[in-house]
């Protein structure tokens, strides 16, 4: 029992990381305030975890402004384009409203591929953070990725959906537990999964 309490002991090694995501979800949050560096702030995030599960991190403010800077451009164009989307489809909603309604099995259609796309998002900043490569490989990466794994795809989608809107929705009581540590918490274990997922080809960090 006396190891537990060691240095190098389980509950020192829990509370350390529980400490560093403490931090992660801080800074992660913290950076987001511009709104236009959401994107950059998840690629820091997820790369600043990646060198938390080998040990890897300098002291972690550090490492995630380091990430952050390494990834800014490819990581705030991907974030303003998927922006960008989602403001033409907000003002395009009324009239694909009345067109969906005419052609059904178009909404079934546009649906599917609006599907797809969300699903190779939440690979796109991770790839980021991960691989070094034009970001139309990267995107293409992300679409194909989450296509051939589509289980852990689905099961990463669920996890952030009901984490990071679900559960702060329904539980109001943790809520200020969630805003502490929850966005470090479930990019912390995204990565950990995708970490997986990408070392079947390879490591370019």
């Amino acid at each position: 029992m006396a190891n537990f309490f060691r240095t190098d002991g389980g509950i020192y090694l829990f509370m350390t990381r529980v400490y560093q995501l403490l931090v992660l979800n801080f800074l992660f949050l913290l950076s987001c305030l511009p709104i236009f560096t959401i994107g950059a702030s998840m690629s820091a995030a997820f790369g600043t975890s990646y060198k938390l599960m080998k040990h890897e991190e300098e002291k972690l403010s550090d490492t995630y402004f380091k990430q952050f800077k390494r990834n800014f451009k490819q990581s705030t164009i991907s974030w303003l384009g998927i922006m960008g989307l989602g403001v033409l489809f907000y003002f395009s909603y009324p009239f694909l409203k009345g067109f969906f309604e005419i052609f059904p099995f178009v909404f079934f259609l546009f649906a599917l591929f609006l599907g797809v796309f969300f699903l190779s998002v939440i690979y796109l900043f991770p790839m980021i953070a991960k691989f070094q490569s034009p970001l139309p490989s990267l995107f293409l990466n992300s679409l194909t990725l989450a296509l051939k794994h589509l289980p852990f795809s689905l099961l990463l989608f669920f996890l952030q959906g009901f984490v990071l809107i679900i559960l702060p929705i329904y539980f109001p009581k943790i809520w200020f537990v969630w805003l502490f540590i929850g966005f470090g918490l479930v990019i912390y274990v995204s990565a950990i999964i995708l970490n997986k997922i990408f070392s079947l080809y390879g490591q370019n960090e």
